[in-house]
């Protein structure tokens, strides 16, 4: 009956709220990770929209990385990397086996995933209801911690693969964008790191940690000789004076205003010019070659590829079109008549929106 499913639900929901209150022993003592993975999925698969709201899906992967952890020590001999391994590919396991198990009982709106993921119809007469809000969060939030998995195998570009998935599928997911900053940050591009996590905070659920993320970069360019800095790590360099209210000189401006000629460069200016006084001079100046690296790209948007980098472009225009004096709210009016912005524009409403006016 339904009231029988419901007192059944409650009572695993209070089983693994209790779980995940345990301290480390008693996590040690128990098959910990292992509970809160069986409890989780059949709750999620139960009912995705209230375990989302119970924050079920975290406390399952929170479980995966501490068993991951766990079997990591704080050794590198060769059982403790055995150990790991066994750890990783369990985890990776647990997640593939929840992302069939809610695509066949929700149909998520998969589209095109990464292998191994395969979403197959389901034949089932009845579908178990879900919003189309919960349904995208899930798989979004899934597929950026199979990500993870992925990068702690060091299979990097697998890893980008699923980060770039759950964003096409969750445009407002920043944890997404965050993961790939941090991918691109160990693979040595602190300037594609920083881009990321740019995109990271202009999102309508940005990630919590990118911000510390970019100040972390930002921190190891404040310092340094200009004249002996290749072209990306003077753009980093500059973004760093801006942060911390440093002069820029005139002959700095002047380099700048060649490189400012592609979207990666260009994105994270819009935060820059919110630290600003925007009647002042350096303001000014970086406005016009703001705008003049806008013109440089002129319709580069309509010949992307990457529908990730289509985005950005329209970021950067809807972004120059407020600092340009037209108010966001002109820009929600007018977005119906203009397909590109209808189609973004929802995702990038969190921008510094100081108007220059």
């Amino acid at each position: 009956s339904e009231m029988k499913a419901e007192e059944n639900r409650s009572r695993k929901i209070g089983q693994l709220r209790s779980i995940v209150a345990m301290g480390e022993e008693g996590k040690n003592e128990l098959n910990y990770a292992l509970k809160v993975v069986e409890l989780a999925t059949e709750l999620l698969v139960e009912n995705v929209d209230d375990s989302l709201s119970l924050h079920h899906h975290s406390q399952l992967w929170n479980a995966l990385k501490w068993s991951i952890e766990r079997a990591k020590g704080s050794s590198k001999d060769k059982i403790s990397i055995i150990n790991t391994g066994s750890s990783i590919a369990s985890a990776f396991s647990s997640l593939m086996n929840l992302l069939y198990l809610l695509d066949s009982e929700y149909d998520l709106p998969s589209g095109n995933p990464p292998s191994p993921f395969i979403s197959t119809p389901s034949h089932s007469l009845t579908k178990s209801k879900a919003s189309d809000e919960g349904k995208t969060i899930i798989l979004s939030y899934l597929s950026v911690r199979v990500g993870d998995l992925f990068r702690y195998k060091k299979d990097k570009p697998a890893s980008a693969q699923w980060y770039r998935y759950a964003i096409m599928v969750d445009p407002s997911n920043g944890e997404g964008w965050n993961q790939i900053g941090i991918l691109s940050a160990q693979l040595g591009s602190p300037l594609d790191a920083v881009y990321s996590y740019y995109r990271a905070t202009f999102t309508t659920n940005p990630s919590t940690i990118a911000s510390s993320n970019i100040l972390t970069i930002l921190d190891a360019q404040l310092d340094g000789e200009p004249d002996e800095m290749d072209d990306d790590s003077f753009v980093l360099h500059t973004l760093a004076l801006i942060h911390y209210l440093r002069p820029l000189s005139p002959s700095h401006l002047t380099r700048l205003s060649s490189l400012l000629s592609s979207p990666r460069r260009l994105l994270p200016f819009i935060s820059a010019f919110s630290s600003l006084d925007h009647h002042s001079s350096t303001s000014s100046s970086l406005l016009s070659l703001f705008q003049q690296g806008l013109d440089k790209l002129g319709d580069e948007m309509e010949e992307m590829d990457s529908q990730l980098d289509s985005s950005t472009m329209a970021t950067l225009h809807l972004y120059n079109r407020v600092l340009s004096s037209q108010s966001i709210d002109s820009l929600l009016e007018s977005r119906s008549k203009e397909e590109t912005d209808l189609f973004y524009l929802d995702h990038f409403i969190c921008f510094p929106l100081s108007s220059s006016s």
